[in-house]
């Protein structure tokens, strides 16, 4: 502090300032302990009014002040407000008290720090004290007082008062401290906005308002461990907005966020009135409702109230434009329905059904079949197999032109299905679909017609029935699909048949497989029907099924509008797709390739690229095509017709580049004539650009344009998560640096003990097997292992010698408090038990708990392992650092002892790794001229 400093010249005229010199040892140790708690807060808090209360009361007792008071500005510096009050108060001041406001102008020493950030004293036997000061400190009690700012990030946010009762006064470093206490909540406030925007971010969909799919998913987890428990009931529902393509070709990408705010808007309307609902946004136009209630209400009771929440939904959504729908899938919790994944899964396949029964309707995972399907199909008695299926497939024509010319494509087919297994006596029959943009075939529909006591075929109602299946697996099948029409037949027995589908008649039970596909603009359906008669004449059925399941699929009426929708028939499912593969995508790389090859299988345009932006140059971050730009390609991202798009921060078609003067072409791309350019944004700032070009003149009209501005709208979605989660990430990370600095205060080999064996736990955590959060976890715990350690005293952690008994009772509480300290953090909940337990030995002879074998956390014994060895190797108080064979000679001994083997196995296996790192040669190249 340079003495220009007003804090300087400030302290200068404090009494005692010049005189006193150092304070007495004691009380520098007081302060720096209350610090040293009060960082240790700031670090892990989740509650910034438990800081807060701490600091204060904390500054209080080092200080030696009579009261204490922490208050925070409002209404622009104008008024100041009271959060809490320590020490000797007033009859009529309170701890927290509701409403304790002053007025800043009415108080100089005040109003001079809210605007300057300066610290103010006043004194009763000041003759200089201002009135109204010296008024207010008798009527309080008081004899002086001391005001520091609290600065959050530049901003002066509040301030620390103290006072004092009779003659003493505060001293030089009284400001100081209290400053000091002061930047320590500051930092509780930063960090605690900080969280709070970047979890809001993280866990809000910033379309809709509403929670996404992370969010979602945690409160889901929750709520299913309440109901193992038996304390509540967990119902589902996920709702698919239906014609939200139809509502973005009609009215644009606008239209298309209009209409999702709308059915947010009428979905909380509809769960508001039902305690217990919690509404998100799962991506792209799936929404889901969940409904847990803390009563144990009578079964189904909860599937009623989320029916009833549909409902109330399509009557609002029915008043709202642009006009949209909702399919909805309904599931509860149940022993088959008991995790996340199941849950999820039973509702979306209830749900998938209800969009493929034509929407706008809701079907539950308990009766997916059970959705009125008035079409039935007489069972045939009777007759040759040639005269049934003769009879079957003229009924199937006669319904399809009649009484199901207007049911959706699902219907239409499950008659087909139904109709010709009952007039071959076969098995089993399934509808499934694999949707536009999908690598896999998803059932919706299974009859089976193997019960004696039946009438006929009956649709199957368990969701857990329903398969999806890759259809690589399966060449035979994946041909017809990938034709759009065809059939086959397999066989068990007839090694001419395809190896996978004979597997599969094997797994399933049945002797035969007769299937047929055909396509619409969902995608291509499959029609299988199965036999468990070796003798079934299958071939029979081919051709008939073949041509009654492409009559199934609904024709399209002749249009004599020349309205172009290409870019709608090749791009169908592309957001769907997109959205799918993004949400597996955990980083930006990864992001931008994904989308260009969703991209170029939808458009199938000649080259696909993905740029961002890096200062003033585009960089290529994924290309997709027959166009291979050269490594290292850069453009400045002012040319072109790429600069101009972001320039102007907008769509850029090109009909014929030979016509645009500022198209730039370049040896690769000189057959290019059309060219679609759309930007990118994350947040509100373009981060770069995605480009179509084609070998086509027109080749890209506004369909292409408005459906490209969806999925770039998707993969700046996507790119904004990742980049929000990193920032999360890191600020959990500095929560463990802040832990890591207050422990490094108080026991300085602790701290560089923590940092060493994080790289060596992860290295081990990796070779066995863990990934991802996992390891994210596992370096936490590496860093927080030792934070108990707060809670024992420096004399006791730095001790020359060995402990005594009692000394090495009191040190083996860290871990407790260690776990203590982090139960309040709510993120840290997986890494407690690794904290606890991380010096319990292989042969249950450690502590605290005494557990034994695998009876201990995984990460706890990488932990122990890690942390011997490092203190094996450390030089220490009491004793000089063993050499490192030494060490990894004593892990060998101790393995099935002190340490798991397995553990100690793979930590041996990253030190020699390590060792070859360090002595392997560094490779030089010649310089050159």
């Amino acid at each position: 502090m340079t003495r220009s400093d007003p804090a300087a010249r400030f302290i200068d005229r404090l009494p005692g300032a010049s005189k006193r010199g150092r304070k007495p040892r004691s009380r520098e140790a007081a302060e720096r302990d209350a610090l040293l708690r009060v960082a240790a807060a700031v670090a892990g808090a989740n509650d910034l009014e438990g800081v807060v209360d701490l600091a204060a009361e904390e500054a209080l007792k080092a200080i030696g002040a009579a009261s204490l008071t922490i208050s925070r500005f409002e209404a622009e510096g104008a008024r100041y407000r009271t959060l809490i009050n320590v020490g000797q108060l007033s009859d009529w001041e309170e701890r927290h008290p509701a409403n304790e406001v002053y007025e800043v102008e009415q108080y100089p020493g005040l109003r001079e720090m809210s605007r300057t950030a300066n610290p103010y004293f006043n004194s009763v036997d000041d003759p200089d004290c201002d009135p109204a000061t010296r008024d207010f400190l008798i009527s309080v009690g008081k004899t002086s007082d001391l005001g520091v700012a609290i600065v959050v990030e530049g901003e002066i946010w509040g301030g620390i008062w103290a006072t004092t009762i009779g003659k003493s006064s505060f001293q030089a470093e009284d400001v100081r401290f209290l400053e000091a206490i002061g930047g320590q909540v500051a930092a509780a406030i930063a960090r605690a906005e900080l969280f709070s925007r970047v979890s809001r971010l993280a866990y809000e969909d910033p379309l809709t308002g509403l929670s996404n799919r992370r969010a979602l998913e945690e409160r889901l987890e929750r709520a299913l461990i309440r109901h193992a428990a038996g304390e509540s009931t967990v119902a589902l529902m996920l709702c698919d907005a239906d014609r939200l393509k139809q509502i973005n070709d009609e009215h644009g990408h606008a239209g298309g966020d209009r209409a999702l705010r709308n059915v947010a808007q009428a979905l909380v309307s509809a769960a508001a009135v039902h305690p217990g609902s919690f509404v998100a946004r799962l991506g792209g136009d799936e929404f889901c409702v969940l409904l847990e209630s803390l009563e144990r209400i009578a079964e189904g009771t909860e599937l009623g109230a989320i029916e009833e929440i549909a409902a109330d939904a399509q009557a609002e959504l029915a008043s709202l434009r642009p006009h949209v729908t909702l399919s909805c899938g309904a599931a509860t919790a149940t022993a088959r329905t008991a995790t996340v994944p199941k849950l999820m899964r039973a509702a979306d396949t209830a749900q998938y059904v209800a969009k493929r029964r034509g929407g706008n309707r809701i079907c539950t995972a308990a009766q997916i079949a059970d959705v009125p399907n008035p079409f039935t199909v007489a069972p045939l008695r009777g007759g040759t197999l040639a005269e049934r299926i003769t009879k079957a497939t003229e009924g199937i024509g006669l319904a399809l032109n009649g009484e199901l010319a207007r049911a959706p494509t699902l219907d239409r087919l499950e008659h087909v299905a139904i109709a010709l297994t009952e007039a071959a006596g076969l098995a089993v029959c399934s509808v499934s679909l694999a949707a536009t943009g999908s690598d896999f075939l998803r059932e919706l529909s299974q009859g089976d017609n193997r019960d004696p006591r039946s009438s006929g075929v009956h649709v199957i109602r368990s969701w857990e029935e329903f398969e999806r299946y890759e259809l690589d697996l399966y060449p035979e099948t994946a041909r017809i699909i990938n034709a759009g029409s065809g059939w086959f037949t397999a066989r068990i027995g007839d090694e001419a048949s395809d190896q996978a589908e004979r597997a599969m008649l094997q797994h399933e039970g049945f002797e035969g497989v007769v299937a047929a596909a055909a396509g619409d603009d969902d995608g291509v359906y499959l029609v299988e029907l199965f036999s468990d008669d070796p003798a079934s004449d299958l071939q029979s059925l081919a051709a008939p099924l073949a041509l009654s399941v492409a009559a199934a699929i609904p024709r399209r009426p002749h249009r004599r509008s020349a309205r172009s929708t290409s870019a709608s028939e090749r791009a169908l499912g592309l957001t769907l797709a997109v959205a799918d593969r993004l949400a597996r995508a955990t980083a930006a790389p990864a992001v931008c390739e994904a989308a260009v090859q969703e991209l170029q299988r939808a458009f199938e345009c000649t080259v696909v690229h993905l740029v961002s932006i890096a200062g003033d140059q585009l960089v290529l971050q994924a290309e997709c095509g027959v166009i291979d730009t050269p490594p290292g390609w850069t453009q400045a991202a002012d040319v072109g017709l790429i600069g101009r798009c972001i320039r102007e921060r907008g769509t850029v078609i090109a009909p014929d580049v030979n016509r645009e003067p500022q198209y730039r072409a370049t040896r690769v791309t000189r057959d290019v004539r059309s060219e679609l350019v759309v930007p990118i944004y994350d947040g509100y700032d373009v981060w770069g650009a995605i480009n179509l070009e084609d070998v086509q003149v027109g080749a890209f009209g506004q369909a292409d344009a408005r459906l490209l501005e969806s999925v770039a709208a998707q993969i700046g979605g996507a790119l904004t998560s990742i980049r929000l989660y990193e920032q999360l990430d890191r600020a959990y990370v500095g929560t463990a640096e802040a832990l890591s600095a207050a422990l490094e205060a108080k026991d300085s080999y602790t701290a560089e003990h923590s940092k060493s064996i994080a790289e060596n736990a992860v290295a081990v955590g990796r070779l066995l097997g863990w990934r991802g959060e996992e390891l994210r976890m596992l370096r936490y715990a590496a860093a927080f292992h030792d934070i108990g350690k707060l809670g024992i005293s420096r004399g006791l952690l730095n001790k020359p010698g060995p402990l005594t008994k009692e000394e090495w009772d009191e040190m083996a509480e860290h871990t407790l408090i260690g776990e203590r300290i982090l139960a309040p953090i709510e993120f840290l909940a997986p890494i407690r038990p690794i904290v606890r337990n991380a010096h319990e030995r292989w042969d249950g002879e450690g502590y605290p708990d005494g557990l034994a074998g695998e009876e201990i956390p995984l990460g706890a014994r990488i932990l122990f392992a890690c942390d011997a060895y490092d203190a094996m190797t450390s030089d220490r108080t009491y004793r000089d650092a063993l050499p490192t064979d030494e060490a990894r000679r004593e892990l060998r001994r101790e393995a099935g002892k002190q340490f798991d083997p397995v553990v100690v196995d793979a930590l041996l296996m990253v030190l020699e790794s390590a060792d070859e790192k360090v002595s392997r040669p560094r490779l030089t190249t010649p310089s050159t001229a």
